[in-house]
Formats: structure tokens, C-alpha cells, sequence
């Protein structure tokens, strides 16, 4: 799995592209230590497929890292967007419809951080 990262607008927009299987799972927790403390977009868009494994990575980072940050899940399509829909995923980050959409970006500079 290859992990992306830039800052845009304030905001963290880290892209996951490939499978987050059990191999991208521990690039994935080695590299978030990484991350800069500011809000954060996930991007799916680039995932062909994730496992109940990287599900519970995401749902770990969010518990661990959105602890005072705005984390924003977006741009999961076709058998990822499938498997986070059948999981109940859904209900548990807040999202947007593209993944190219940054005015989600700054919708999410502008939310103040959970407290």
C-alpha cells in the first residue's frame, strides 16, 4: 500500500492507494506517528480493498490521534466503499462524497477540534 501525504489549507490529507490488507496495516500504523498535529482527511480513494484488519487500524487512529483533532473519512468507491458501508463504519467517521472535494478541507479547518 503506498501512503500519500500532504497539508492543504491547515489540513492533514493523508491518501491510502492499493489494499490495506495485513501488510499495509503496519506501513499504515508506522507512518501515522508521523502525522502532524492539525486536522485530518483520509482519503480512500485510492483503495481497492480493506480488510476487517485496516478497518480496525482506521477506527484505532481515530481513537488514538482524533483525541483533540478532526479526523474526516472520504472518498471510499466501489468494494471499500462496500465493506465500510456493511461494517457500520459509516456511522462512526464523518465523510464527504469526493475526494477531490478540498472544500472539504477547509469545512474541516473551520470544525473546532473535539475537546
Amino acid at each position: 500500500m503506498e501512503i500519500q501525504r500532504i497539508i492543504r489549507n491547515g489540513v492533514f490529507v493523508v491518501s491510502l492507494i492499493g489494499r490495506m490488507d495485513n501488510g499495509g496495516i503496519a506501513e499504515f500504523e508506522n507512518v501515522r506517528g508521523t502525522w502532524a498535529r492539525a486536522p485530518v482527511i483520509l482519503d480512500l480513494s485510492g483503495l481497492e480493498y480493506i480488510s476487517s484488519s485496516g478497518l480496525r487500524a482506521i477506527l484505532r487512529m481515530k481513537q488514538e490521534y482524533g483525541k483533540g483533532n478532526v479526523v474526516v473519512v472520504t472518498g471510499s468507491y466501489g468494494l471499500t466503499r462496500r465493506i465500510i458501508r456493511l461494517s457500520g463504519f459509516e456511522d462512526v467517521f464523518t465523510g464527504f462524497s469526493r475526494s477531490n472535494d478540498f472544500g472539504a478541507a477547509q469545512v474541516c479547518a473551520a470544525v473546532p477540534a473535539a475537546k
